[in-house]
């Protein structure tokens, strides 16, 4: 049970709000997850959607095999170099804050700095939405993905 309760719907806030609720809506098909919270702060909502489709690793390529092994947290040994270090960024930067700097040159000089600044955001963009999930205690829909303990 969510620590508050949760926004569902556009009569759950006032009037002025209600085009946000809708805004989640129209791109998610419903009020759940991380958005359920969001909401109770709709400016936020609305910045924090904005950000939705520049990120969605599906919609911008991101192989289901990588999607499932990330899932599964996997070992990357056999993905490609490039994605196997993209998947090395990303687990050092949300277990240790850091990462290494040769990691670090080796995807800027692949990628750019812009590609960097941006796969780093999506990193901690996806971060923020676990934080709000898991301190609100919000339980993963019955149809979600289903994640490893």
């Amino acid at each position: 049970m969510p620590r508050v309760a949760p926004i569902t719907g556009k009569s759950d806030v006032p009037t002025e709000h209600q085009a946000v609720v809708e805004s989640v809506v129209n791109v998610f098909g419903g009020v759940r997850g991380p958005f359920s919270m969001l909401l109770h702060s709709p400016k936020l909502a609305e910045r924090m959607l904005s950000l939705v489709t520049f990120f969605r690793a599906r919609r911008n390529g991101l192989r289901e095999d990588v999607i499932d092994l990330i899932r599964a947290k996997g070992d990357p040994g056999k993905l490609p170099a490039e994605e196997r270090d993209i998947v090395a960024y990303t687990r050092q930067l949300m277990r240790t804050n850091r990462v290494d700097q040769s990691l670090f040159d080796a995807l800027q000089k692949r990628f750019g700095t812009q590609w960097l600044v941006e796969m780093t955001a999506a990193v901690n963009y996806y971060a923020l939405l676990c934080g709000v999930v898991n301190a609100f205690e919000v339980a993963a829909p019955p149809d979600g993905d289903k994640l490893p303990a």
